[in-house]
């Protein structure tokens, strides 16, 4: 709770939600519940904090989704556990007794034991989290990494650390992050997504996937990303209009009705986005995305265990990765690798670095 609650605080501001509610842990079946996620510690450190003033605790009700209380860390709480992960003071993170979870409709695990397949991943992830538990990371920024699958295999899968670590950071704050002392470079795959639908189409993508000049880049390459996974056209449109930077396009100009205005918008540029993507328009707003975040995932896993064998430690992000600055060459060289055997021939790729 500590970590996460710092992660947070260090990264996006966001709080950390929390159920209070008995009937929360006991769904979670045993075979997939920490020895230590359960009602009577997790509200009882929660009360702790709290009295003591360290964090702003807000106690969900029937009204708020979920039930769900939040809880923030405040500064003196945030400098308190900097000092303890600096003298060694937190006690190791333990494991999620599984590491590979499937959620069904509802989001609730399915409980079902190991299949073959989810048995090689479980021991991937393993190998992947002792080595990642190997290194010194700032403020105990790392993590256990859980692969989630939404409703079945073929859907979702990617690796998320438990209690956010350093995926939940800003770009510029993961890159102020070291392993083991040494600064960090992040590499991101360009356009995976519809790299890989080109890629399944056999037709070259286009040098600039987000070419409309008469828009801001930012809308369209956010445009693009949310029609691949929408499930409807309608959704899609929707998600566009209440995007961060189709808002921030729109409500400078003071149009009477911003939200219609944004939503007019949104279906242009949907609308354009299909016209430059002829070739992979017909998996537009077809729900491919869950589909597409497993080949993706499986990527990631192919990476990090292929830098794992030359010994090189590298911190997932969904697409993207954190390895060490000296290090550069052999991750891309791994994410070239892992690209072409999902028939990528010519991946792109971005380093960012301070």
């Amino acid at each position: 709770m500590c970590l996460a609650l710092l992660s947070e605080y260090d990264g996006r501001g966001r709080p950390v939600s929390v159920s209070l509610s008995r009937d929360h842990y006991s769904k979670i079946p045993k075979r997939h519940r920490p020895v230590l996620y359960q009602y009577r510690p997790v509200r009882e450190a929660v009360e702790h904090l709290a009295g003591e003033g360290l964090i702003l605790f807000t106690k969900g009700s029937p009204q708020t989704r979920g039930w769900q209380s939040f809880m923030s860390a405040t500064p003196a709480f945030a400098n308190g556990v900097r000092e303890e992960v600096a003298k060694g003071g937190l006690p190791k993170l333990i494991r999620p007794a599984r590491s590979v979870v499937v959620r069904d409709a509802q989001g609730q695990i399915i409980d079902k034991p190991l299949t073959r397949e989810q048995a090689r991943m479980q021991r991937n992830l393993d190998e992947m989290n002792e080595a990642i538990e190997s290194v010194e990371i700032p403020n105990g920024q790392g993590g256990s990494l859980v692969r989630i699958f939404n409703q079945s295999m073929g859907r979702g899968g990617r690796a998320y650390v438990m209690g956010g670590g350093y995926q939940s950071l800003k770009k510029e704050a993961r890159l102020r992050l070291s392993i083991d002392g040494e600064a960090v470079i992040e590499v991101d795959f360009k356009a995976l997504h519809p790299s890989l639908l080109y890629a399944r189409a056999g037709v070259p993508m286009p040098s600039n996937p987000y070419d409309l000049p008469q828009w801001p880049r930012d809308i369209v390459k956010r445009g693009l990303l949310i029609v691949i996974n929408a499930r409807t056209l309608r959704d899609a449109v929707e998600a566009l209009a209440h995007s961060a930077p189709m808002q921030d396009f729109i409500i400078p100009q003071r149009f009477e009705d911003p939200m219609g205005a944004a939503r007019d918008a949104a279906r242009r540029v949907l609308a354009e986005l299909k016209r430059l993507h002829a070739p992979i328009a017909g998996a537009f707003h077809s729900d491919a995305g869950a589909g597409l975040m497993r080949i993706d995932s499986d990527m990631v896993e192919t990476v990090v265990l292929d830098l794992l064998s030359r010994g090189i430690v590298a911190l997932p992000i969904h697409d993207s990765f954190l390895v060490p600055a000296s290090k550069e060459q052999d991750l891309i060289a791994a994410m070239v690798r892992a690209a072409q055997m999902q028939g990528l021939s010519d991946p792109k790729w971005e380093t960012f670095r301070l």
